[in-house]
């Protein structure tokens, strides 16, 4: 037999021919490995650290957007300060060119480009700059705060503190360029903070000066336009008296509504406002024959019911401090009660004007009602009784037989019940605000507006039922008005205007509108109002001087306003709907000696 044959290898040892064949079947029995790596799960740590690594770019995303915002507003800080100092930033700024830059043009675009390199020495002609128009480029934070103290230094000889804008930027060399669309992303109130926080006490008390003097102008301005123009605006009528007298009644007798049912015990626990036009003063003293509605000029009337609970004084005060006419409704029954007594207290001390609604006379004996005819002809059925009047005890006369107003309190005699006198009520009181209130009622750009009640509403957040007795307010005006923690500078979102002849309290449909004149309640949507203060002052600031005085006019009466909603660290907790309901329950609280601990509405919540 053959040997079989040796093959070398190549590394000296010898090996057989079917050896190397057996090595051959076996490699390719063997199936390929698969890789572990591709196949495993991922493990937890590998999932954790991919999360981290999402997280951490999403934080960069964040930081990068925060920082975008800052310098946004550091922008919108240096304009403002700048315009409320008076200073030109365009001016300041030296006329330089700017250079041109441009792309560089290949050969094969360029004529002649193969003639032009053969010959080396050949010039090319350089193509001619275009002038772009000249655009004024501020190149960053410090450079405009350094032109703007340069020139402070130049205004300011005697060497006053010049610390307009202080340098907060942390990165010097950071470009930014002046941009007047995102400047109006910010919100205007953030800007006007941020600008008030880099002003000097010196500065502001400079500020509020000019803008008190600038007012000043403005209101004898306005006092001129107002006389030359003669404009009538609608009158505020406040609703006074003792509790169950029949207030809320006869203005529901007036709207044709049921307001007095739908409130808990049937008495009036916030302030409510009611637009009443002209048309439905005509038809309501159609049946008065002394009162010509052609010669009616008011544009309707503006009614506020008050509570007459004794408990209610300060809404009593609050509503009393903006009427140009009350009515004090005197319930015929009871004569005069304590809370009628104080309500002529009020009237006498704010020297308002009014009449007394001598209601219930539908409950005298045998009375004879017939709402279609005059209070006077109606009187003229009634028994002898009727006439006596002497137990009011008040110097008081019936309107259509009082012919000394100024020395004689003039008496309608009404039922909210049967509707009798109802019209005479209004005819006397359009007729006497236009004879001797017309100078009063003479309408005037200038604002006075007042907050009656804040309020949780539902779909809308807190807002503000704001009483526009003169001026206008518009949709995005910045208000200032009294808050908890201070002064609140806010912008206004919407304004909301109830249907006429109903309570701007109750819940219905609303008005959208862009602005409103006076006199009319409204509510007012805006941010920030979760600790506004109601019964006081509303302003609008036009710039940022207007600010600063009115935040400090609001401070003034922020003290007082505050004592009446004091906390001890002992006592009880106070819950109510509504911030005149809380006010007059912690005045009663007061009044008996019980401490408040905690107290709570529905726009509110206060811990010692």
């Amino acid at each position: 037999m053959d040997e079989p044959k040796e093959v070398d290898v190549g590394d000296g040892a010898p090996a057989t021919a079917s050896q190397d064949e057996k090595k051959n079947a076996k490699n390719k029995k063997k199936p390929a490995k698969k890789d572990p790596k591709k196949d495993a799960k991922p493990t937890k740590e590998a999932i954790r650290a991919e999360k981290v690594s999402k997280h951490v770019a999403k934080l960069k995303e964040e930081l990068a957007r925060r920082k975008a915002e800052e310098e946004r507003i550091h922008r919108r800080k240096a304009f403002e300060l700048a315009q409320a100092r008076g200073l030109d930033l365009n001016a300041l700024r030296p006329e330089t060119k700017r250079p041109n830059y441009s792309k560089k043009k290949n050969k094969s675009q360029v004529p002649n480009a193969t003639a032009e390199s053969e010959v080396g020495d050949t010039a090319v002609a350089e193509p001619q700059e275009v002038e772009s128009p000249k655009v004024d480029v501020l190149d960053d934070w410090i450079d405009l705060t350094r032109e703007l103290t340069d020139v402070e230094q130049k205004v300011d000889e005697e060497g006053e503190a010049n610390d307009l804008v202080s340098e907060e930027s942390e990165d010097a060399n950071e470009e930014i360029s002046v941009d007047v669309d995102d400047s109006s992303l910010l919100d205007a109130a953030s800007a006007w903070k941020l600008r008030e926080q880099q002003l000097s006490e010196e500065e502001k008390q400079r500020l509020i000066e000019e803008a008190k003097a600038r007012m000043e102008e403005r209101h004898r301005k306005f006092e001129m336009a107002a006389d030359e123009k003669k404009r009538l605006r609608a009158g505020v009528i406040c609703v006074l008296g003792h509790v169950d007298t029949g207030k809320t009644k006869i203005l529901d007798k007036l709207r044709n509504t049921n307001v007095q049912n739908r409130e808990a015990g049937g008495i009036t626990q916030q302030i409510g406002a009611t637009n009443v036009p002209r048309e439905n003063i005509v038809s309501a003293t159609s049946m008065c024959k002394y009162f010509n509605t052609k010669e009616l000029d008011l544009p309707g009337l503006l009614i506020i019911d008050t509570p007459g609970h004794e408990s209610f004084s300060n809404l009593r005060v609050r509503g009393s401090s903006l009427c140009d006419f009350a009515i004090l409704v005197v319930d015929l029954m009871h004569s005069l009660e304590e809370q009628t007594k104080e309500s002529i207290r009020i009237l006498r001390n704010r020297k308002a004007p009014f009449v007394v609604a001598l209601n219930k006379i539908d409950r005298l004996y045998e009375w004879k009602s017939d709402p279609n005819k005059s209070i006077e002809e109606t009187m003229a059925m009634q028994s002898d009784v009727v006439h006596d009047f002497a137990q009011l005890e008040i110097n008081a006369e019936l309107f259509y037989k009082n012919k000394n107003p100024d020395e004689y309190i003039s008496m309608v005699p009404t039922s909210a019940h049967t509707g009798d006198g109802m019209g005479d009520l209004l005819a006397f009181i359009c007729q006497t605000m236009q004879q001797r209130l017309r100078k009063r009622l003479t309408f005037s750009e200038e604002l006075k507006a007042s907050v009656m009640e804040v309020k949780e509403t539902v779909g809308l957040g807190t807002s503000l039922d704001v009483i526009v007795v003169n001026g206008r307010i518009r949709e995005g005006d910045t208000i200032v008005l009294a808050g908890q923690e201070g002064p609140i500078v806010t912008t206004v979102r919407g304004i909301l205007f109830p249907a006429p002849m109903s309570e701007l309290r109750v819940k219905g449909t609303y008005e959208h509108l862009k602005e409103v004149t006076g006199a009319q309640g409204v509510k007012v949507i805006a941010k920030d109002l979760e600790k506004a203060l109601a019964g006081l002052p509303l302003y609008v600031a036009e710039d940022a001087a207007d600010e600063l005085y009115y935040k400090d006019e609001v401070s003034r009466g922020l003290h007082d306003a505050l004592k009446a909603i004091s906390v001890s660290p002992v006592g009880v907790y106070v819950v109510a709907s509504t911030l005149g309901s809380l006010e007059s329950l912690l005045v009663y609280l007061k009044s008996v000696n019980i401490p408040v601990s905690w107290f709570s509405s529905s726009y509110l919540l206060t811990c010692p």
